[in-house]
């Protein structure tokens, strides 16, 4: 019997968008990029698992695919640009907001001020849905069952995340994730020179407060 497609999706927001002044290039904001528990839709985060993703989110990369004629993003279409990332220099934090869940929140920088199509678009962001992506080729799981042998729900166990896709206004933040974007050699690339470049400073500061610890 074919296995049943898992939908690898996850209802994620970004929020408190402010303009990187020492940067110029970005605007920052706040991703809550997963919660911990159960889902509407009967999917389960334990907690171990949620923190078990944890370090597969620096660099993970804000995509979209954004309509000129909708005026409007179409969310995990199998060609997508990348406006923004998460930021690998910023720990993510768990925190309990307002609904109760405890979300996983990280920092992202958004490429708004480039002076482009990319800068363009990405100022369009603020206000739209978003949709976490988990690998479906990482993906492992298990279907619990109540005492009465009555499906429960779908407890992920393994998995890593791929990116945050940027919904449309007609989307809801929840779709099977067959097709998220394609990593092409060009796409490895890219981000293997911003990981240098992250992990370089990251190798400078440390120095630099080594050096001043000794003053």
């Amino acid at each position: 019997m074919k296995k049943q497609a898992i939908n690898c999706s996850w209802p994620a927001s970004l929020s408190d968008f402010s303009v990187d002044t020492n940067q110029g290039n970005f605007t920052r904001c706040k991703l809550n990029i997963f919660y911990k528990g159960e889902t509407a839709d009967h999917r389960l985060f334990s907690d171990s698992f949620a923190e078990s993703l944890v370090p597969s989110i620096p660099y993970t990369p804000v995509v979209g695919r954004f309509n000129e004629e909708k005026d409007d993003f179409e969310g995990h279409a199998s060609e997508q640009n990348i406006y923004g990332i998460v930021d690998p220099m910023v720990e993510p934090t768990f925190e309990t907001f307002d609904d109760g869940n405890q979300w996983c929140v990280c920092d992202v920088v958004l490429y708004t001020e480039r002076p482009d199509q990319v800068g363009e678009i990405a100022k369009k962001i603020e206000g739209h849905k978003q949709s976490l992506e988990l690998d479906p080729r990482s993906v492992k799981y298990k279907i619990n069952y109540d005492e009465r042998k009555h499906f429960k729900n779908i407890e992920f166990t393994a998995g890593t995340i791929v990116g945050v896709s940027v919904l449309g206004n007609d989307q809801k933040p929840a779709f099977t994730g067959s097709e998220f974007f394609s990593v092409d050699a060009d796409f490895e690339a890219k981000m293997k020179i911003l990981r240098d470049y992250c992990e370089s400073k990251k190798r400078s500061k440390t120095k630099w407060r080594r050096r001043n610890e000794f003053k």
